[in-house]
């Protein structure tokens, strides 16, 4: 299948191709991509700038801002079922702290992690993805306008999520958290 992929420090980008997919464990959801977001951070990568290719593969595809619909999933899957419409999250955590332990990638402790269509895992950029149920989010279909602007809402909910936290640990007496948060 095509994909769009950049070589690692250039400015090279090409259309390459990938096997296409195949579920083959009980967790896994393949998804056929919709759409995918384009930022500066894929601005920055085709630039030359930080990207790391998968091991043994000599280009990365692009793509970390995706939307997508379920075409298939293994037999243990729950969260998902095919027509459903979904994103996949972008960390995948390094396996040895407790952040990731928790599924907590985005604090990885290491740094240690791979990142979908950034550093060391394929991107979105192509026709289907396959990857675990852990990482897929389920998309209400009233959202599907606008589903693949959930992970840039995500980064946008995580720091609000930790600017609250750290006020809230510099005052002491602080009240509770209001409801609205």
């Amino acid at each position: 299948m095509k994909a769009i992929a950049v070589v690692p420090g250039s400015t090279t980008l090409r259309t390459v191709e990938r096997p296409m997919p195949t579920v083959t464990a009980a967790d896994q959801v393949k998804l056929r991509i919709v759409r995918v977001g384009i930022c500066g951070t894929d601005r920055e990568e085709a630039a030359g700038g930080r990207v790391r290719s998968a091991d043994n593969l000599p280009d990365l595809v692009l793509g970390h801002e995706m939307f997508g619909q379920v075409a298939e999933v293994g037999q243990a899957v729950t969260r998902v079922r095919p027509g459903d419409y979904a994103v996949l999250t972008v960390r995948r955590g390094c396996g040895k702290c407790l952040p990731c332990a928790m599924n907590r990638a985005d604090m990885c402790r290491t740094g240690a992690y791979l990142e979908r269509g950034i550093w060391g895992l394929d991107g979105y950029q192509t026709e289907v993805v396959l990857d675990r149920e852990q990482y897929v989010v389920r998309v209400p279909p009233d959202l599907a306008p606008v589903g693949v602007l959930t992970e840039p809402l995500s980064v946008a909910e995580k720091a609000i999520e930790v600017s609250v936290r750290l006020q809230e640990s510099r005052l002491p007496d602080a009240p509770a958290t209001p409801d609205w948060l």
